[in-house]
């Protein structure tokens, strides 16, 4: 793949990652008594070795970030194969990505998708910061994308966003909740059957516990990630030096 690896972050340069992988599963798998270990799809989260990840990505520039994740693509792009062999059954593969750096990654993200779809994996591109979500360029950027092949998830969503029209837009296949904001919801069933007319895939996410897991059994929920079900494993790493 043809992207740079470099990384220009002033006192940061030279940062090298160890890429962190956790299963999402869906509702079937789970309760699939054949394969209880298999994954749907996995999240990779690329931590910047022996530094704190929250700190370091609120703390690097725009120009910085888009360096950072041409060098996550690369290491995706070049290690499929090896993905494909440890995860056998993974549908996807969901990414954390800067909303501001979306437009000048398209390019990339496109030559990253196909490279998936190769393999019958899709690239998911998630979307937590959004304070710059409604620029012009950014929103375009992801319709072209969309258009290419490549899914989007809203990560984290609150519930005042919930009552957005972004909520609603058809280009976000995935929404992910946290499960307690789920929980504060008072009339689930009438929220999941709004996702299903809207084509839109619920992930439910920081599923902790056995108690947890077991307060969301009997509502009908496509996906769940947390430690209690899958804890994050070093895959892999990128090496700067």
């Amino acid at each position: 793949m043809a992207v740079s690896n470099d990384f220009l972050l002033g006192e940061k340069t030279n940062v090298s990652f160890d890429v962190y992988a956790q299963g999402i599963h869906s509702r079937s798998g789970l309760y699939n008594e054949n394969d209880s270990n298999s994954v749907d799809g996995i999240e990779l989260v690329f931590r910047p070795k022996n530094m704190n990840t929250d700190l370091f990505y609120n703390t690097i520039s725009d120009v910085e970030h888009i360096s950072t994740s041409r060098g996550n693509f690369n290491w995706i792009y070049d290690n499929v194969s090896f993905i494909k062999e440890k995860y056998m059954d993974i549908t996807f593969i969901s990414i954390n990505i800067e909303v501001s750096s979306i437009y000048f990654l398209k390019n990339e993200l496109i030559v990253l998708s196909n490279k998936l779809n190769e393999s019958n994996i899709k690239l998911i591109v998630e979307i937590t910061k959004r304070e710059r979500f409604f620029y012009k360029s950014t929103l375009k950027s992801i319709y072209e994308l969309h258009d290419e092949g490549v899914i989007f998830a809203i990560d984290d969503v609150s519930m005042n966003e919930m009552l957005t029209p972004v909520f609603n837009l058809s280009v976000f296949m995935f929404i992910k909740i946290k499960i307690h904001a789920y929980c504060s919801i008072i009339n689930k069933h009438s929220f999941i059957d709004k996702m299903v007319k809207n084509n839109k895939k619920l992930i439910i996410e920081h599923v902790e516990s056995n108690e947890q897991f077991m307060k969301l059994a009997l509502d009908p929920i496509p996906f769940f990630q947390g430690y209690f079900l899958c804890t994050p494993k070093i895959i892999g790493s990128i090496i700067n030096n």
